[in-house]
C-alpha cells in the first residue's frame, strides 16, 4: 500500500491532503439503540441522526443493533489514539448501505470521528461515495473514485479531543485523499470500531441494501500509550436486528472482521 502506514505510536503516515469536498446534508453516523437503556451504557440511543446507535441483547459479547454490524472495542475514555483497517466495497443494490471505521460513537455517543464508503441504489443507478465525518457535523465527500469490487485502506487518527488525520486509500487504484479535520464536539477517544451501517436518511433507516459480504482484514486500534488492539478477542459484536428479523452475521477472527447479509 502506498499511504496509510500506521505506526506503534499512533501515528499515520501521508504524503499529499486532498481538498476538502462538499458535506452532505443526510448522514449521521451515531449508533442507535431501541432497548431503552442509557446511552453510556449501550450502543445506539437514536435521535433522528444518520448515525444510530446499535440496540443492545444477548451477552456482553454479542449485542444487536437496528443499524450497525461489525465489531467494536470500548475502553475507558483516552484510551484510542487510532483505528484503521482495509475492506473490500460491496456491489451496490437497492437501499444504501455503508462501509467505515471509527472512534467512539458506541459508549461514547456525544461525537464520533469516521471514514468509509457508501454503497447506495435509491434510483436503479447505482452510486459510490468515500467520506469522512465527525459527528454530529454531517459527511464530507472526498473527491476518490470508488467502485465495487475495490479494495480501501481507510484510518482515522485523533490527534487530539477536537483535531484528527483521516486517511482513505483505494488500493484497487493507487489513489488516496488525507486530511486534517477538526471536529464540533470532543471526542471521549472510548471505541474503536469497524461497522457496516444502514444509515438514516430524513430521520429513518433506509431500506438496507443486501451488501454480500464484506470483510475488514488488518483491522486494528493504536492506543494512545503507543500499544496496538486487534478485535480477535478483545471485540464485542454488533448484529443488526430490525422487526424481528436479524439481517447479519458476524464472524471475528484476530484482525478479520467478516460482515455478511443474512
Amino acid at each position: 500500500m502506498l499511504l496509510s502506514t500506521l505506526f506503534v505510536n499512533g501515528i499515520l503516515i501521508a504524503a499529499a491532503f486532498a481538498l476538502p469536498a462538499a458535506k452532505g446534508a443526510w448522514r449521521s453516523r451515531r449508533a442507535s439503540t431501541t432497548n431503552g437503556t442509557s446511552p453510556r451504557d449501550s450502543p445506539g440511543l437514536g435521535s433522528g441522526s444518520r448515525r444510530s446507535q446499535p440496540s443492545i441483547a444477548g451477552s456482553a459479547d454479542l449485542q444487536f443493533s437496528t443499524n450497525w454490524a461489525g465489531a467494536v472495542i470500548s475502553e475507558a475514555p483516552g484510551f484510542w489514539k487510532a483505528v484503521t483497517s482495509s475492506f473490500n466495497v460491496p456491489q451496490a443494490t437497492p437501499g444504501g448501505v455503508a462501509v467505515w471505521v471509527g472512534i467512539d460513537g458506541n459508549t461514547c455517543q456525544q461525537a464520533i470521528l469516521q471514514a468509509g464508503i457508501n454503497a447506495i441504489d435509491f434510483n436503479g443507478q447505482p452510486t459510490y461515495q468515500a467520506w469522512w465525518e465527525w459527528f454530529p457535523n454531517p459527511e464530507t465527500l472526498v473527491p476518490l473514485a470508488v467502485g465495487p469490487g475495490h479494495t480501501m485502506q481507510v484510518s482515522v487518527q485523533a490527534n487530539s479531543l477536537t483535531t484528527g488525520l483521516v486517511t482513505i486509500e483505494n488500493l484497487s487504484t493507487g489513489q488516496f485523499v488525507q486530511e486534517n479535520v477538526q471536529g464540533p464536539v470532543p471526542l471521549c477517544l472510548q471505541d474503536a470500531e469497524w461497522i457496516v451501517e444502514d444509515f438514516e436518511e430524513n430521520g429513518g433507516l433506509v431500506p438496507f441494501a443486501n451488501f454480500g459480504t464484506v470483510t475488514f482484514s488488518g483491522a486494528a486500534a493504536i492506543t494512545n500509550a503507543g500499544g496496538t488492539a486487534i478485535p480477535g478477542g478483545e471485540a464485542n459484536v454488533l448484529d443488526i436486528e430490525q422487526n424481528g428479523a436479524v439481517l447479519t452475521s458476524v464472524l471475528v477472527d484476530g484482525v478479520t472482521v467478516v460482515v455478511s447479509h443474512t
